[in-house]
């Protein structure tokens, strides 16, 4: 757990006091209470911590929950990489397979199986190119009602933490198309299979930009997620401290939840600084 991340935590948690203190024309402390404090005043040094930790454990929790729903759109960007890398492969056999028959090296006749079964294979990577039932790569799979239908691109939510991040998906269903082609037919003059030449370049060029795009975006929500878990880390481990401290008698006897209160604050801001201010 790095210092960077415990000072950015801290930071987070003393925005959040001003914050509330501002809106609500308030001090401080008051914004604090309303913020650590459950809503119905307890007795006793236990009940005292676990009153006062209530909302940075439930936000611990929240932080858990986002870093597993980052860590699911990892997953999701992974999988669309690799199937944009299958069907970047598959494109470049049935391009080498044009060529050659444009090239008069192979018969038309005799490159027509390689071919269909190249297309078969990647209408088949298209349709079934799915994560948790969600269709990643084919428009024809986009009637979810997790998923916003944007035309040739989908939109999906993805909760994390206190934010959301907006997942796009990318409509490849065009590449189906190329299934039925007949080399020893419409495709048999040279200018023809030349334009399906650059069709199919053109193909590779959009599944290879997103194998790229989907692998850095496949890393910037690992990030996340680990980013979210040393938060929960963080404010965890606040959390049972304080409560620990109260179960051994650390505030005085008669320990008010005031008093409780601050045990918490110095121990999130122990060897920190004091992000927060707390003599006003």
């Amino acid at each position: 757990m790095t210092q960077s991340l415990r000072l950015q935590t801290l930071a987070l948690i003393g925005q959040e006091f001003l914050t509330r203190a501002l809106a609500h024309g308030g001090s401080l402390d008051s914004a604090m209470a309303d913020m650590l404090l459950a809503a119905k005043p307890t007795s006793g040094r236990e009940k005292a911590a676990t009153a006062l930790t209530g909302r940075i454990r439930g936000d611990a929790a929240t932080m858990r929950q986002g870093a597993r729903n980052a860590s699911e759109g990892a997953d999701m960007a992974t999988m669309i990489k690799n199937t944009a890398l299958s069907l970047g492969e598959s494109l470049s056999e049935m391009q080498t397979l044009v060529q050659s028959v444009a090239g008069g090296r192979i018969n038309a006749a005799d490159a027509q199986a390689a071919f269909d079964g190249l297309a078969g294979s990647i209408a088949a990577s298209v349709s079934g190119a799915r994560y948790n039932g969600i269709s990643l790569a084919d428009r024809a799979g986009w009637n979810d009602e997790r998923l916003t239908d944007n035309g040739d691109t989908a939109t999906l939510p993805i909760r994390m933490g206190g934010s959301a991040s907006t997942f796009s998906l990318h409509d490849l269903s065009a590449l189906k198309g190329l299934a039925g082609t007949d080399l020893a037919g419409a495709y048999s003059q040279d200018s023809t299979l030349g334009d399906l030449t650059t069709e199919i370049s053109q193909y590779i060029g959009t599944v290879n930009a997103m194998a790229s795009g989907y692998e850095a975006l496949a890393g910037l929500y690992t990030s996340q997620a680990k980013h979210l878990e040393s938060q929960a880390d963080i404010l965890a481990l606040a959390a049972a401290r304080v409560i620990a401290g109260a179960g051994n008698g650390t505030p005085a006897s008669g320990a008010s939840e005031s008093s409780v209160k601050n045990i918490l604050i110095d121990l999130l801001l122990r060897d920190q600084g004091k992000v927060i201010d707390t003599s006003s």
